[in-house]
């Protein structure tokens, strides 16, 4: 009767060190990872007057998908890892702490970007678009 109290103290100590398992992304991997989604579904909501886009199920798929290339994670890397650390609040709790702090440096950044002359942001004007097209550019 005597070793109960020790043996109720070992298992509390052992089941209170939960360790991740091997095949969920490590904090790191998971904050950046995670990072990189949310800012993808930003874009979408950004181009929500873009019916092309917004309400594709095969482009949201497909964005997420070359995020996980990207990141050189399997979708089921991707999902395991998401199951677990939704079993381990503490965890997932701390990851969108880290994601969250990424994309408000990020948006502080470009929003305090110096746009003025001699800047980086120089070579383009207001509502300018990129040009991503490689091929000559000739009509036919």
């Amino acid at each position: 009767m005597k070793l109960i109290p020790y043996i109720l103290a070992a298992l509390c100590l052992i089941t209170s060190c939960i360790s991740r398992p091997d095949y969920v992304l490590d904090e790191d991997a998971m904050v950046s990872l995670l990072t990189d989604v949310h800012r993808s579904e930003g874009l979408l909501e950004v181009q929500q007057d873009n019916k092309t886009f917004s309400n594709n199920e095969d482009y949201k798929k497909a964005i997420i998908a070359a995020v996980l290339v990207k990141h050189n994670v399997t979708r089921a890397q991707y999902d395991s890892s998401l199951v677990w650390y939704g079993q381990n609040l503490k965890y997932l709790v701390k990851v969108y702490n880290k994601v969250q702090k990424n994309i408000i440096e990020e948006i502080d950044y470009w929003t305090n970007a110096d746009m003025g002359s001699g800047s980086m942001f120089d070579v383009s004007q207001q509502g300018d678009s990129v040009d991503l097209w490689t091929i000559d550019k000739h009509l036919v």
